[in-house]
């Protein structure tokens, strides 16, 4: 089997691309299944991604060479010359490397205790790190905190923080881990937004410009839903996704009592799964007159039943998060986050939903295979772009037959993550991650405002109708461009 992998793998054109939201650490981490890609790949494409990085001159689709694609033995050996690598050619965020480190020296810290409740009020409007304890943690074993960026006392966001995933596969290879996760709250720090996109409390194009905005800082590498001691590889790793959350939406709550004039739930690549996960509950928990929540840049397509088994081997079927039906659906390996967000939609029918989505998101395609990779299953390694984009396409339509308040805002390219990527979020358009947005279109930000406001907005695509499953990107899917989002009268109007 291992030869019939690598034989039909290499007769792929390129590597699969590294996933442009985790961080410069992850080169030091990649291990396990991908033993396998490197075999491959790295052969054939090394040379090339040497040249590129002397140079300092590497194209967008340079970024799909071997940088992180090694067995666990030879990142150990060249991980200074990976992060070197990473540093100088790999477009992280849409920004630099260097440009993207947040200092925890940026946030005030406050550690609930005794006596000590770090409310809002004693923030004094400074950004700050809650530290909550409870039993939260990362997984690298080192305390947790979630960041609070402080605004207005009746506008609340949750922005559930990306950065990868770790799990246990149990296919064809057998019990195989795999680190593919930030695990420690420095590289959380790192990863985090900063003053970039939503987080710019100086753009007059931002629609959060004024608002509190809740980050759960990402550290556990199970999407936030987890609770569970895993063995990865001989070594019992603590995945506490879903006690991390809690702590921040238990703060939330005991901070915000009243009803908010807007409230958002919202999460960018892992976040955004995480965003699927609890949205229902978090819109159960709160009182508003107008919410939205917004997918940035994960649908949650994987192979076959993978995420059902992910999910129920990270504990998450043992969490109160979801109801008992949910529970036992989750214990039978029926749970996945298409599911969730559905029933969320049709239960909160006047909340706005919407997804941000690149036609060929080179992060989702990456983790996708790796998945695959990592269950053994062989045909699903070698899926097109096109494909995958067809099989997103295919998510979407039934999203939209099941519950009108849902749009996308699809941006042609393979660009992984906006909402704090640089300065995207106000860039980005249909036509591009830095493109003019076509006549008649909104920019990515204009949408984006429109939808948390319960404006008048649409699925926004760029590219001639067509049956969806053409063997290209350059179509917007038949059956699912141009719908506008159809919002039921708020529940306590």
């Amino acid at each position: 089997l291992a030869q019939a992998v690598l034989t039909r793998a290499s007769r792929q054109p390129s590597a699969t691309p590294p996933p442009p939201c985790l961080s410069l650490s992850m080169a030091a981490r990649a291990g396990g299944v991908l033993a396998l890609w490197a075999a491959a790949w790295a052969p054939a494409r090394a040379e090339d991604a040497a040249a590129c990085a002397t140079d300092a001159a590497c194209e967008d689709d340079e970024t799909e060479h071997v940088s992180l694609l090694m067995t666990r033995a030879s990142v150990t050996r060249h991980a200074a010359e990976q992060a070197d690598y990473l540093a100088t050619t790999f477009d992280w965020l849409g920004r630099s490397p260097a440009m993207s480190l947040l200092a925890e020296s940026q946030f005030e810290r406050c550690t609930v205790a005794a006596g000590v409740d770090c409310g809002l009020e004693g923030m004094h409007g400074k950004p700050t790190l809650v530290f909550p304890g409870k039993g939260t943690t990362c997984l690298s074993g080192e305390d947790y905190a979630f960041a609070v960026y402080p605004g207005a006392t009746d506008k609340l966001a949750f922005y559930f923080q990306g950065g990868g995933a770790c799990w246990v596969a149990n296919g064809a290879f057998g019990r195989m881990p795999v680190m593919q996760c930030t695990n420690d709250m420095e590289v959380a720090l790192q990863t985090s937004g900063g003053e970039w996109g939503i987080l710019n409390r100086h753009n007059d194009l931002n629609p959060f410009k004024d608002w509190t905005i809740v980050e759960p800082l990402y550290c556990s590498g199970d999407a936030f839903v987890g609770h569970a001691d895993v063995d990865f590889g001989g070594e019992v790793l603590k995945q506490r996704g879903y006690i991390n959350a809690l702590s921040a939406k238990e703060w939330a709550l005991h901070n915000f009592k009243g009803q908010l004039e807007n409230f958002a739930v919202m999460g960018f690549s892992a976040g955004s799964l995480g965003t699927h996960s609890w949205a229902e509950a978090l819109l159960d928990a709160f009182s508003y007159k107008r919410a939205s929540v917004l997918l940035d840049s994960y649908g949650g397509i994987f192979p076959g039943s993978t995420q059902q088994a992910t999910i129920k081997e990270w504990g998450a079927c043992e969490t109160p998060l979801w109801p008992a039906m949910v529970k036992a659906k989750c214990r039978a390996g029926g749970v996945t986050v298409q599911f969730l967000l559905e029933s969320a939609m049709r239960k909160h029918h006047d909340v706005a939903f919407g997804s941000i989505q690149s036609k060929q998101d080179g992060s989702q395609i990456w983790f996708y295979k790796g998945m695959a990779q990592s269950w053994g299953m062989v045909p699903e390694m070698s899926i097109t772009p096109a494909q995958f984009y067809s099989k997103t396409n295919d998510m979407y339509i039934h999203y939209r037959m099941a519950a009108p308040n849902f749009a996308v805002y699809y941006v042609a390219g393979g660009q992984h993550c906006f909402l704090t990527s640089s300065n995207l979020f106000y860039t980005a358009s249909t036509a591009g991650k830095e493109a003019a947005a076509p006549d008649g279109t909104p920019m990515l930000h204009q949408w984006v405002e429109r939808l948390v406001s319960h404006q008048s907005v649409r699925t926004e695509c760029a590219g001639s109708h067509a049956k969806n499953g053409v063997d290209t990107m350059s179509y917007c899917a038949l059956n699912l461009a141009s719908l506008p989002l159809q919002l039921a009268a708020h529940r306590g109007a």
